[in-house]
């Protein structure tokens, strides 16, 4: 679970992310994320600053429509946060 505030949070379950920015709460299923990362644009215009400072994720669904979610974390531990949410949708597709 990624905390900043009572209304800014990211929780990841064995079957959803769920999120809150500001008032609205979003899930998408780990079963339907083509793919989650940072910012491949942004990383590219700013460079090894970017992927230090970053706290954004990229998740798009298999549907095409993409989230951008400020998760509090930068380096390490984004990382690993991406690599656990995109471990967690490969598991799940594959297990069905």
């Amino acid at each position: 679970m990624c905390f900043v505030s009572d209304r800014h949070w990211l929780l990841l379950t064995t079957s959803k992310i769920t999120w809150q920015s500001n008032d609205v709460i979003n899930q998408l299923l780990l079963s339907s994320i083509e793919s989650v990362d940072i910012d491949e644009d942004a990383l590219l215009r700013e460079g090894a600053l970017y992927k230090k400072n970053n706290q954004e994720i990229k998740v798009t669904s298999y549907s095409g429509t993409s989230f951008t979610i400020d998760t509090g974390d930068s380096g390490g531990d984004l990382i690993a946060l991406i690599s656990s949410i995109d471990w967690a949708a490969k598991k799940i597709r594959i297990l069905g």
